[in-house]
């Protein structure tokens, strides 16, 4: 049964001391003064009469009730102290005593407040703050006295504020996955919306957490926590702040764990740790439906010999919900034994091989068979390297034969090492193909270039310097055919006026986008990113014809930071990548790169685009992003003023001091070309 807590006066004395009484849910206040408090009192003082005050505590503000409202619900709204005041013979109602100046200043000082705060709150973080501050006050929390309240209670609630707003627009998904937001502070997230914004999302900074953990633990440590009025919130926000310093920690580890994997010499994934080996017996009974889904790749393993491995992406569903249970399986799929292989490597390659294995092998036997199949599908595995790998072999090439083509060198890194990471493209596969081509039928550049590799005799030497002197009287002759059949001599195939540089040049600059639509403004708008490349430094533009929805601009720009943009790159060999590895053995249904194949077939590059291209246009038109060097791309420095900038006031756009030294003809930039002031997180 519920209870009132009950005090009695009388003539500005104490008849009855407070006290717990129970009280019935459908009792009006006279009732219960009547027929519950009247029998604590005194024979002489039951017939008086009573007036009730109300309040929250025993020494608050009271309010004065009727006494025909229930008293249950008077208690939900009122308060469960209650004070009776007796009335005297006169039947006068009793003034209010009289409160000096001290008494007043010591009420105001034991009462409970909370910090105050602006309404109606001008943004989401002010919501923040405002919601933080409601949270304590339903849960009964406080601080005693105004002042505490709007000093140490708002600098509590707006720090609280901040450290959950530093996770938000940083993606709180992300430090969800790794470590659990507690559930009182759930609802508080979700409210940054970075992808509003016209920078690029921030990113997690472990020195940051680590302050916001510092200055959480401070709160926990002070006197005020430990009372019973913030007991319900101590335990949630020591689990939150220490969430915060294993995900700094954690941080940290994995910056350590990127700078060795990528000074490495080696390949990081080890086909030993991600590749295994595993045997599957025999099924006599099967289920007609597994006889039905395994009967192809069944048939086929019947039909090849034995030891002889088959990749069962031939048979498997593409989708890979489907594609994992048809791998689980495969332990019960086939009416003989077999072999399996599988393979690894997270996002990037997931094979798995299957063989018959042959009858009554013995266990070393087996163990040899599987230790070459074994080594045979290494072959077929994807390599990736580092990128101290990749700088490594760059400067060793240089070191011996000088500064080679973009082109040529990536050709060269691609198939000499075998690295599956080289960009490769449709411009760039047939930059590649040519280049293939000059190797086989002896380009005098590379000939030379590589003599000293190839250890070319003189023979040789001899010759090319002759096919060279042809092509250089070639091109005195009026007669163009003769300069074609020379040039088809030493080439292979007859060069047509297509191929003079200078109108090569013109063609460039009529195909410069090939992003299937103009490169307009508007169209860098409904994206809202540049991409930075990993080459030359330089950022370049994302179009949409279609504007991107604030989640589908959150996918991409967590997508992005996982790859590596080279100029001249293009997002359909991304899609590519991204279906197959849809259809890895992940079960994984909340992936997000089910999303991510859906958007690069909205969002285009130019992969026109090569290393001495400047910035485009569109990127200063569109007037989201900051400026930069029109020439290299680079970010002036913060203490130069504007009219300090090169060129500024001679309407061109903005060189950096080197370009502008060295950049003759400069880029007149338009009339009413604005940019962002703050500064950008690189992709």
């Amino acid at each position: 049964m519920p209870i009132i807590i009950v005090h009695v006066v009388f003539n500005s004395k104490t008849v009855f001391e407070w006290e717990g009484l129970p009280v019935n849910k459908d009792m009006n206040i006279q009732e219960f003064f009547k027929d519950v408090v009247v029998d604590k009192l005194n024979p002489e003082l039951w017939e008086k009469n009573c007036v009730a005050y109300f309040s929250h505590t025993k020494i608050g503000e009271t309010e004065k009730i009727g006494l025909e409202c229930n008293a249950w619900e008077t208690v939900n709204q009122c308060g469960k102290y209650v004070t009776f005041k007796l009335l005297n013979d006169s039947n006068e109602i009793p003034s209010m005593n009289t409160i000096n100046a001290f008494e007043l200043m010591r009420s105001a000082s034991m009462h409970n407040y909370l910090p105050e705060f602006k309404l109606p709150a001008k943004n989401s973080w002010e919501q923040l703050r405002i919601d933080l501050n409601e949270l304590i006050r339903s849960n009964g929390g406080g601080w005693i006295g105004k002042d505490n309240a709007n000093n140490i209670g708002k600098k509590f609630v707006t720090d609280l504020a901040k450290s959950i707003w530093c996770v938000d627009i940083c993606s709180y998904k992300t430090f969800n996955e790794r470590f659990k937001i507690p559930a009182l502070f759930t609802n508080f997230f979700d409210r940054a919306h970075p992808e509003k914004y016209k920078s690029s999302r921030r990113s997690f900074d472990s020195e940051e957490l680590q302050r916001h953990y510092k200055i959480l633990m401070n709160y926990i440590e002070l006197l005020w926590m430990e009372k019973p009025k913030f007991a319900w919130l101590k335990e949630p926000l020591l689990l939150y702040a220490n969430n915060l310093l294993k995900y700094a920690e954690y941080l940290i580890s994995q910056r350590v764990i990127t700078a060795r994997n990528q000074s490495s010499l080696t390949p990081v994934v080890d086909e030993e740790k991600a590749g295994y080996i595993e045997i599957l017996d025999e099924n006599t009974w099967r289920k007609p439906e597994v006889v039905k889904e395994f009967r192809i790749l069944t048939k086929t393993l019947e039909e090849l010999e034995y030891w002889e491995p088959v990749n069962i992406n031939l048979f498997c569903p593409v989708l890979r919900k489907q594609r994992f249970r048809f791998v689980e399986k495969l332990k019960v799929a086939f009416p003989f034994k077999v072999g399996k292989y599988t393979y690894h490597h997270g996002n990037i390659q997931n094979s798995v091989y299957v063989w018959r294995i042959g009858i009554n092998v013995n266990e070393q036997d087996m163990i040899n068979k599987h230790y070459t199949i074994r080594n045979n599908l290494k072959q077929t595995l994807q390599v990736y390297h580092t990128r101290a790998m990749r700088k490594e072999f760059l400067d060793t090439v240089e070191l011996y034969i000088g500064k080679v083509e973009k082109a040529r060198m990536r050709y060269i890194y691609s198939v000499w090492l075998q690295d599956s990471a080289a960009s490769i493209n449709s411009e760039t596969q047939d930059i590649d193909d040519r280049v293939e081509v000059m190797f086989e039928l002896g380009d005098p550049d590379l000939i030379t270039d590589f003599c000293e590799i190839n250890e070319a005799t003189e023979e040789e030497i001899k010759d090319l310097w002759e096919s060279l002197l042809e092509i250089e009287d070639s091109l005195n002759m009026d007669d163009r055919t003769k300069k074609d059949i020379k040039d088809k001599d030493v080439y292979g195939t007859i060069t047509t006026e297509q191929y003079r540089p200078s109108l090569l040049n013109q063609q460039q600059k009529k195909k410069r986008a090939h992003i299937e639509f103009g490169p307009t403004a508007q169209f860098v708008r409904n994206v809202g990113i540049v991409i930075e490349c990993c080459e030359c430094n330089k950022w370049r533009v994302l179009y949409s014809k279609s504007k991107l929805s604030p989640f589908e601009v959150s996918i991409l720009e967590r997508y992005l930071d996982t790859i590596q943009y080279t100029c001249g790159d293009s997002f359909e060999a991304l899609v590519e990548n991204v279906e197959q590895n849809e259809s890895n053995i992940n079960g994984d249904e909340n992936s997000e790169h089910d999303y991510v194949g859906e958007i690069f077939k909205k969002v285009k590059v130019d992969d026109g685009l090569i290393f001495n291209n400047p910035t485009e246009i569109s990127y200063y038109s569109s007037g989201l992003f900051e400026e930069i060097c029109f020439q290299c791309g680079k970010v002036p420095e913060d203490e130069c003023d504007e009219s300090d900038r090169p060129n500024l006031n001679e309407g061109f756009y903005y060189y950096c001091d080197e370009c502008h030294t060295t950049v003759s003809s400069k880029k007149k930039r338009g009339k009413n070309t604005k940019f962002q002031v703050s500064k950008r997180s690189r992709k």
